[in-house]
């Protein structure tokens, strides 16, 4: 919410250089990769895999469903409202969003229970995590495989925003 605040402040229209508004395109990227995998580490870590077969398709479902909605959501904001508007809104949207994971965290420690998922390890170095990429061929190739789907998808994304903005910019 912060980081989306900062552009907020940078893109006023004297600011706007291709700098700027590429490292928004990155920002959104990077942070919707990282926010996915935050939210399936955590569910790995609170469910077990018989949970997890009954749970994930809802949980998918749910993904879309949200998918769908701010969509739509952003069609109505960007039609009533300028893209620096929209961005200050996104910032709000992240911060509700982190309220309800706050709240939690609060309320597990004013009971005494421990904030973290039920079956949270302790946090693995990094030498650790390096150890298992190098010992196990499987990790390395999904690793790799979501790697070059990430930046397939953020490719694609990217050149078709562009052919659309070329497009209807007259």
């Amino acid at each position: 919410s912060l980081v989306t605040t900062l552009f907020w402040f940078v893109l006023v229209p004297g600011m706007r250089t291709p700098t700027v508004l590429y490292s928004l395109y990155l920002w959104t990227g990077v942070f919707g990769s990282w926010a996915m995998v935050q939210v399936w580490t955590l569910l790995g870590r609170a469910y077990t895999m018989i949970q997890a077969k009954r749970l994930y398709g809802f949980i998918g479902g749910g993904a879309v469903l949200g998918g769908v909605v701010g969509a739509v959501l952003a069609r109505f904001v960007i039609g009533g409202f300028s893209a620096r508007a929209a961005v200050l809104f996104a910032a709000a949207l992240f911060a509700a969003a982190s309220a309800p994971a706050w709240l939690m965290g609060a309320s597990n420690a004013d009971a005494g229970e421990p904030v973290s998922a039920p079956r949270a390890s302790q946090p693995q170095p990094m030498r650790a995590t390096m150890g298992i990429l190098r010992e196990h061929a499987f990790v390395r190739r999904v690793l790799g495989l979501v790697l070059l789907s990430t930046v397939t998808v953020t490719l694609v994304d990217y050149l078709f925003k562009a052919e659309m903005a070329a497009a209807y910019s007259s």
